[in-house]
């Protein structure tokens, strides 16, 4: 089997009702968590993830680049891209420790493996859904959800469909208290949002449908959400930033499985990308939000009751998209990096004690789409992982100890058109692997094992 070198934790901030969720992913790699609890502190936890992609092009097949926005310039572009041999893995180095699961800044991916092929897909998330201690895929897509339960050791079961309209965003997380992951998902075309309860086995119930908007001729276009606890209540919420509208909502949990709309908090035209996390002064819970058309990184700051008022904006590079959280720098603050869809770049943005510091921008390839971070070449720092959409590519930046200032990037080839992405481990190496998803009309999910014995 041929190896694919890239030289180079899972992420997240953990919410106070014992969920860890960042864009994409909540992670399950042994002891190198950077969830926050509700003190504070690093703690491992295994629960679900939440992933936006790109749209589907429901009549062509073929992905949307999205509306037109502003494109912009790196504020400090560093890096580079790897080239591909013509097997179609990315280069390998000639590091000895290829391959080797122990060897520390080592990092080595198979050969892509297709999971799901002819479905055009938008949206991952990934935990365990059936309560067998092995990480799972759950996957929105043109025809609904399809949920992959994994095996611990690299193989997933044929996929359980659960029919719906199609799906712009997923998140999977706790919603009630039977400790089974729930499943949400965000419909772009239908402005609603709708909530299926886990049943425990891998399948979901039928699903409580929230509807966003008053009117259908005024759509407002939900295309990402996250949940977390935003009232100290121990129950968790649902947060959707609306691309029509240039709004954020939050859902919050009443009870009785109802859901109940906060006012819209404006938030400029065409937000794509959102997380949680810890950004501000710890009153609660805090949201980034990326948008599009302004190239921006918005802050909304968490009060005690649940509700935001909004921060700072950070210029970024043209078009962000995916977003995702973690502490990079080992500060115990919450950093964030966004793929810029239309600069071809991803932005670090690494916050202070008093705000966050001048994006680090490195370029990755054409139309990166979604982030994820982990720690991926078992060196005990995080690193950071994009679906780079017109490079058929993954772009994994590590930091190889020289920080999040400086960090290398390599392409590993996917297969078609990655928009979306998630990082959990699948094969129980307790190194982070990558799920790939595409929108595309051949597109569907991919699977890429990091480090195989």
């Amino acid at each position: 089997m041929g190896w694919a070198w890239v030289s180079g934790t899972a992420g997240g901030s953990r919410n106070r009702a014992g969920a860890c969720f960042s864009a994409l992913l909540a992670m399950q790699i042994l002891g190198a968590l950077g969830c926050k609890n509700s003190g504070g502190s690093a703690s491992a936890d295994t629960t679900g993830s939440s992933s936006t992609g790109e749209p589907l092009d429901t009549t062509t097949g073929a992905s949307d680049d999205g509306p037109g926005g502003s494109t912009g310039t790196s504020a400090s572009t560093v890096g580079s891209i790897g080239t591909e041999d013509a097997s179609g893995t990315a280069t390998d180095t000639g590091s000895p420790g290829c391959g080797d699961a122990a060897q520390v800044g080592a990092t080595c991916f198979a050969p892509w493996q297709p999971l799901v092929v002819g479905r055009p897909t938008a949206a991952l998330a990934t935990g365990d859904l059936d309560n067998d201690g092995a990480s799972d895929v759950v996957a929105g897509h043109i025809d609904g959800i399809s949920t992959l339960l994994g095996n611990g050791a690299g193989s997933f079961s044929p996929a359980l469909d659960t029919p719906s309209a199609p799906i712009a965003a997923i998140a999977a997380g706790f919603l009630d208290s039977d400790e089974t992951l729930d499943v949400v998902t965000a419909h772009g075309d239908d402005d609603r949002i709708e909530i299926r309860h886990g049943l425990g086995d891998g399948t979901l119930g039928d699903p409580i449908v929230v509807t966003l908007s008053a009117s259908p001729e005024v759509p407002i276009g939900p295309r990402a959400l996250v949940l977390a606890d935003v009232d100290d209540d121990a129950r968790n919420d649902v947060i959707v930033a609306n691309e029509l509208a240039g709004t954020v909502v939050v859902l919050r949990q009443g009870d009785a499985d109802a859901f109940f709309a906060d006012p819209p908090i404006p938030v400029g035209g065409t937000p794509l990308g959102l997380v949680a996390g810890g950004f501000a002064a710890p009153l609660g819970i805090d949201l980034a939000v990326g948008n599009f058309a302004a190239s921006s990184i918005a802050v909304l700051i968490g009060q005690a009751d649940g509700s935001f008022d909004v921060g700072t904006s950070t210029a970024v590079g043209g078009g962000p998209r995916g977003l995702a959280t973690a502490d990079l720098d080992g500060d115990g603050r919450d950093d964030i990096v966004c793929a810029n869809g239309e600069a071809g770049t991803v932005s670090v943005l690494i916050q202070t004690a008093t705000d966050f510091a001048s994006p680090v921008t490195y370029a990755v390839g054409a139309q990166p789409r979604a982030v994820a971070i982990a720690d991926f070449d078992n060196d005990g720092t995080m690193d950071i992982a994009v679906a780079v959409e017109h490079a058929d590519a993954v772009a994994v930046l590590t930091q190889n100890g020289m920080g999040v200032g400086a960090l290398e990037t390599d392409l590993v080839i996917t297969g078609a058109s990655p928009g979306a992405l998630a990082a959990a481990d699948f094969n129980g190496d307790q190194i982070a692997d990558l799920v790939t998803a595409s929108a595309a009309g051949d597109g569907g999910i991919a699977l890429l094992l990091s480090a195989p014995g």
